[in-house]
């Protein structure tokens, strides 16, 4: 999708003449109208604002130290200053001047009349009203696009004979209104109301700019200048009530059943406050009510609440050792007229990965919605992670696009954000990683495991077919009981050998035994030849003897390559934990990204090894890491490095998880002990901060749960049927696996 870059523009504690500077350089934008404008002086938790609002970047308007030390927060930088930033001078040609995408470059979609307000400068109103309506900068720049936006628009003065404002104004489309052309604000409704104003405070004028940069739809009120405002508040009244954009429940009227009413918001105002008389009888006149105005944006319905519908679906073919794959973008309706020698402007390319056919574990392009990431990004003015492909600033009439691609071990270092810490993956996860991408959904059938590993133990000869599809049988535990269409055991263990026949994960042998020597060693089809050499004795001797020796060939089966037993049994475990954490990931459609063997580097020595580590959510950044144990059962030291790596990600704004998965049918009682006393420490650390996101109960597997199809009732997935939360699975896991109730007490 592309749509208009969202900036923040940062004053510090500003005059009305630096709140109306703001604002003419937003609405030259496109999409300027819904760029916030923050006093650093007023107020604090700014960075949760601009995440509210999704603001692609930050540009000091101001040129203040704090303000320009706001603007170089990690992924929320314009990279680019001087001559190519988006609201400095342009060079004296005129021509390098990297300005967001100007409106007046684009082609008006919704008709109507527009119009270029005039007023007298010397109007008591004259900073409301330029901060309502909209206007020009006075620079060169900004009266060649006043002139290009007259020649579409007819000149009104905003008021009329008698001082007053015209009530028509309300539908005209002015320069702000213009500037939100083709865009489509979907952020929760802050719904409709009146903003009271005094003209001459700065505070009140951001106020009502950034209500209406948040979705507001608002009129403003002028206490002791009531006559001026009263008909065009009394027209607006009007069409948002007969539109329905009044529409407002009471409390209690949903559970009385009462029919909603028409309320207006009114900001600011408390509970306890009272509206001004004047206002209150026009709210009696026209039959509305009103209501306290909400503050803050709750979130957005879809990606970005600026929604344009210049999108493009796209599939490409990328070098598997390429950083960056270019995708085609669609085109906006920029103006023929626009000036050749000018830039046509930023705009933002919001992209959206579906799925990666290709599936190569080893490199992403979905990365978390954690801004400091964007430092991973190929971004040469604004860009950030957005947990589906990424936003890049791009020229308003680019073709494409290039996004990056990422290495997950990268990605978690940045996750990390500790100096002192690097990470990498061990030669026991790269192996890891490539069983489970070989086995799929296979990994979580026990029989596949067991087969294998029988395979693994059998030698260089292999083991027979019947012999695996035996293996298959005895140890299938609940399956097939959730396969369709239902199959009979027997036919399901030859199932399994066969699958992992056309995986390549077993290969065909034949045994041949040295008629001299006796040794008995395997051939692959491939090593078949007319003569055969031992390779212990070095006799040869013709194929044709040994068939007529032993009277006929018998093929068995034999794990592929040269696999460590070890290795493979200690693998086989983590991917089948693989499968069932990518069952938990909460949009099953898009990438995932999982590590195993992530090596946790401290000072370049090796500080600790997590077996499994998967970004569950990118959106709303969420991480499982954990152990998966065979043989060697969990200790504090590994449950110490966990829990310190869970801090470490929840100073970053990233919600953790822990996970202990084990192979046997329970846990031991050190085990159990261990993870017990971190569910206390869990519950006494959120009772006494009261941050439920800090710490969280840990996910614990049995063989059992990993071990069963995704659709059977006994998936970890499917224990809580009405949408669980990763919160409600781990919970219920631990009254399962570690006898707790839901106050972290074991059970008796």
């Amino acid at each position: 999708m592309i749509r208009p870059a969202r900036l923040a523009l940062l004053l510090d504690n500003p005059t009305v003449g630096d709140v109306c500077s703001a604002a003419r350089a937003a609405v030259t934008a496109w999409g300027g109208v819904y760029w916030p404008i923050v006093d650093l002086a007023r107020r604090s938790g700014h960075v949760d604002l601009f995440e509210w609002l999704s603001v692609d970047a930050l540009w000091p308007f101001a040129q203040s130290d704090r303000a320009r030390q706001m603007a170089a927060l990690s992924g929320f930088q314009w990279q680019a200053f001087g001559p190519y930033g988006p609201y400095d001078p342009p060079e004296p040609d005129g021509i390098l001047n990297m300005r967001s995408a100007e409106m007046t470059t684009l082609t008006d979609p919704e008709g109507g009349i527009m119009v270029l307000p005039a007023w007298s400068p010397d109007d008591p109103f004259e900073a409301l009203l330029s901060i309502w309506f909209g206007e020009f900068e006075s620079s060169t720049y900004g009266c060649e696009l006043r002139d290009l936006y007259a020649r579409h628009a007819c000149e009104m003065d905003v008021m009329r004979s008698t001082s007053t404002v015209d009530e028509q104004a309300i539908f005209w489309r002015t320069p702000a209104k213009a500037s939100g052309s083709y865009v489509e604000y979907t952020g929760e409704p802050l719904s409709c109301g009146i903003v009271i104003v005094d003209p001459d405070e700065p505070a009140d004028l951001l106020r009502f700019w950034n209500l209406r940069a948040g979705g507001a739809d608002i009129v403003p009120w002028v206490v002791g200048a009531e006559d001026r405002l009263e008909a065009v508040l009394r027209m607006w009244l009007f069409d948002r009530k007969a539109s329905g954009r009044l529409i407002a429940w009471a409390e209690g009227q949903l559970i009385s059943g009462e029919p909603p009413v028409a309320r207006a918001s009114v900001w600011p105002l408390g509970l306890d406050e009272l509206i001004p008389d004047r206002l209150r009888g026009i709210f009696q006149d026209e039959g509305v009510g009103w209501m306290p105005g909400c503050w803050f944006p709750s979130g957005w319905r879809n990606t970005h609440p600026c929604m344009t519908y210049f999108r493009r679906s796209f599939s490409v073919d990328h070098d598997p050792k390429a950083t960056s794959i270019e995708i085609p973008l669609p085109t906006l309706p920029l103006r023929h007229e626009r000036q050749r020698d000018r830039y046509p402007g930023l705009v933002a390319a919001d992209v959206t990965v579906q799925r990666d056919e290709d599936g190569d574990p080893a490199r992403t392009v979905c990365l978390p919605r954690i801004r400091h990431l964007a430092g991973l990004m190929p971004t040469e003015t604004f860009g950030r992670p957005n947990g589906r492909g990424g936003v890049y600033g791009i020229q308003a009439d680019s073709e494409s696009v290039k996004i990056g691609i990422a290495h997950p071990i990268d990605v978690f270092e940045k996750l990390f954000n500790r100096p002192d810490w690097t990470c990498d993956q061990s030669d026991d996860g790269h192996f890891t990683t490539m069983l489970a991408q070989r086995l799929g959904t296979l990994a979580s059938q026990p029989a596949v495991r067991e087969v294998l590993t029988k395979a693994v133990g059998a030698a260089e000869t292999g083991a027979p077919f019947n012999a695996l599809t035996q293996c298959a049988k005895k140890s299938r535990g609940t399956w097939p009981e959730a396969m369709l269409p239902p199959i009979e055991p027997e036919e399901y263990a030859r199932r399994v050998v066969r699958k992992l026949a056309d995986q390549d994960l077993l290969r065909a042998v034949q045994p041949i035994v040295c008629p001299v020597c006796r040794n008995e060693f395997g051939l692959e089809p491939g090593n078949l030849a007319d003569n055969i050499t031992c390779d212990f004795c070095g006799h040869q001797f013709p194929l044709a003897l040994f068939i007529a020796w032993r009277g006929q060939m018998t093929w068995q089966f034999r794990i592929a390559g040269h696999v460590n037993e070890k290795k493979l049994k200690a693998a086989l475990p983590a991917a089948a934990t693989g499968r069932v954490v990518d069952a938990l990931r909460a949009n099953l459609i898009q990438p995932g990204m999982t590590v195993f063997g992530l090596k946790l580097l401290q000072d370049s020595k090796e500080y600790a090894e997590f077996d499994i580590a998967s970004v569950i959510d990118t959106v709303h950044p969420t991480i499982v890491i954990g152990e998966v144990k065979n043989h060697v059962q969990l200790s504090q030291n590994t449950l110490n490095h966990l829990e310190e790596a869970q801090l470490q990600l929840h100073t970053q704004g990233i919600r953790c998880f822990l996970l202990f998965a084990t192979m046997w049918e329970g846990l031991n009682d050190s085990e159990g002990d261990l993870l017990r006393d971190y569910c206390r420490r869990v519950q006494v650390a959120q009772a006494s901060s009261g941050d439920q996101s800090a710490l969280h109960w840990p996910i614990v597997l049995t063989n059992d749960d990993l071990s069963v199809d995704v659709l059977s009732e006994k998936h970890p997935s499917m224990w809580i049927r009405v949408t669980p939360t990763l919160e409600d699975i781990a919970e219920e896991s631990c009254k399962r696996n570690l006898g707790l109730d839901s106050s972290g007490i074991r059970e008796r």
